[in-house]
């Protein structure tokens, strides 16, 4: 963790150590209702319960925040090395511990490619200003299309 006195706890690194879990649920494709349902596994990553994930966690979900999910920048470890966005969860009925949830497919992909569940995965998260800066560092990023003006 970074130690700077003056930033707002958001704008510090921490190191979390993560297990992998893998979540099947079934999807159903936006927009056509003729298509069926698939089958897809997303990326969980459950914290280990630290000191440094204790301070992650004040950071991200200060106590008395309703908030359902926040959104955070990481680097992540080997295999991947590379920066990925994830939702940061509360306990719910999929995971009882607050967990992260992969928002980019690339990231996603390479880890359930090449992790199994329960290995360990070694997250930093990102200062909140480092956001816009690393979106187009992320594996298989697809920047929005802006639409033009007139």
């Amino acid at each position: 963790m970074d130690t700077d006195q003056t930033l707002e706890p958001q704008d510090l690194k921490y190191t979390v150590k993560t297990h992998i879990r893998k979540f099947k649920t079934w999807v159903k494709p936006s927009d056509d209702d003729k298509k069926p349902k698939y089958e897809r596994t997303l990326l969980f990553l459950v914290p280990d319960q630290t000191t440094e994930t204790q301070r992650f966690f004040d950071a991200w979900y200060p106590r008395g925040s309703d908030t359902e999910y926040v959104e955070v920048m990481f680097i992540v470890g080997s295999p991947v090395n590379s920066p990925a966005r994830f939702a940061f969860m509360r306990p719910d009925q999929r995971c009882e511990k607050p967990y992260l949830v992969c928002m980019s497919p690339g990231v996603e992909e390479i880890v359930l490619n090449h992790k199994k569940e329960n290995d360990i995965l070694i997250v930093e998260s990102q200062p909140q200003d480092m956001e816009e800066e690393l979106n187009d560092q992320i594996i298989g990023y697809d920047a929005p299309i802006q639409a033009e003006e007139d």
